[in-house]
C-alpha cells in the first residue's frame, strides 16, 4: 500500500489545476468522463480527480477512481462556504465529520402552513460500514490521515487552519437563517457539495478518507465569494501529505 497513490479531489479546475502543474511526469487518464492525473508530488505517488461539481459526480468519480487506482487514501479538498462566524475567507475547515445537508425529514404541515425551518431534521443516511448496512447519522475521517492534517496546521500562513463539521449538499446556500440554522443545531463550520458522498463510498470501500476545505467566502460577514483561495488549499494539501507520509521529515 505504501506504493499505491493518493487520490487528491477538486471539483473545479481552481481547485486542481495548480496540483496537476506541479506533477512530475504527469499523464491525463480518463475514465469514462471523468479526468484523473497520475504523476508524482513532492515525491508521494498522487492521482488528482476532477470530480466535477455535486454529489453525484463526487460519487461517481470517487467509485472510478478507487476501482481504477486502488489508491491508498483520498484526500477530498476545495472551497467552501462560511457557516462559523468566526471564520474568515481564506481559513481553513479540518473536517472531523461530515454529513449530508440534503438529508432531511420534515414535520406534517398541511397546505398554506409555510415553511418552517425548526421542524426540520437531519436524517441518518443508509449506508455500509463494515460491510453492514446501517444508518449512520455522520461520517468521520481516517483518524491517522485527521492527525496528519492537524499537525500540518501550524504551517498555514494566509489564515486558520482549524477542525469542524462540513456539511455536504447540492445546494448553493445564501439565506442566513438558514446557515444559522445549520451552525447552531449541527455545529456545521461550512458547507460544500461533495465530501458526504466521497467519505460514504471510501467507508463501503475501506479507503481512509479525508476532507479539508477552504472558506471562499462567509455570507454571515459579508465576505464575497473568491475562487483564488483554492490554491491556498492545494498548498496547504501538500503539507497534509507530508505530514501522512513522512511526518519527520515534512516538506
Amino acid at each position: 500500500m505504501q506504493n499505491a497513490p493518493i487520490i487528491i479531489q477538486g471539483a473545479m479546475a481552481s481547485e486542481t489545476d495548480y496540483l496537476i502543474s506541479l506533477l512530475k511526469g504527469c499523464e491525463k487518464i480518463l475514465v469514462g468522463h471523468y479526468p484523473f492525473y497520475k504523476g508524482e508530488l513532492d515525491g508521494v505517488p498522487v492521482v488528482v480527480s476532477r470530480t466535477l461539481i455535486g454529489m453525484v459526480n463526487a460519487t461517481a468519480a470517487t467509485v472510478l477512481g478507487i476501482s481504477h487506482f486502488a489508491p491508498r487514501a483520498v484526500l477530498n479538498q476545495g472551497t467552501c462556504g462560511g457557516h462559523d462566524p468566526n471564520l474568515h475567507k481564506g481559513d481553513i475547515v479540518i473536517g472531523k465529520r461530515y454529513y449530508n445537508a440534503a438529508s432531511v425529514n420534515t414535520a406534517f404541515v398541511p397546505q398554506g402552513g409555510g415553511v418552517n425551518l425548526a421542524n426540520w431534521q437531519i436524517r441518518k443516511v443508509e449506508a455500509v460500514v463494515d460491510d453492514a448496512v446501517c444508518e449512520v447519522p455522520y461520517f468521520s475521517p481516517d483518524p491517522a490521515f485527521y492527525a496528519a492534517a492537524l499537525a500540518a496546521a501550524p504551517f498555514y500562513k494566509h489564515g486558520r487552519a482549524v477542525e469542524g463539521v462540513i456539511s455536504s449538499a447540492d445546494i448553493w446556500n445564501r439565506e442566513l437563517d438558514r446557515i444559522n440554522w445549520a451552525y447552531q443545531n449541527y455545529q456545521s463550520s461550512a458547507e460544500e457539495m461533495e465530501i458526504a458522498a466521497v467519505a460514504q463510498i471510501c467507508d463501503t470501500f475501506h479507503v481512509p478518507v479525508l476532507g479539508v476545505r477552504i472558506l471562499s467566502n462567509n455570507e454571515i460577514l459579508g465576505e464575497d465569494f473568491d475562487e483564488s483561495t483554492g490554491v491556498l488549499c492545494q498548498e496547504f494539501c501538500r503539507h497534509i501529505l507530508a505530514q501522512y507520509t513522512s511526518p519527520k521529515e515534512g516538506l
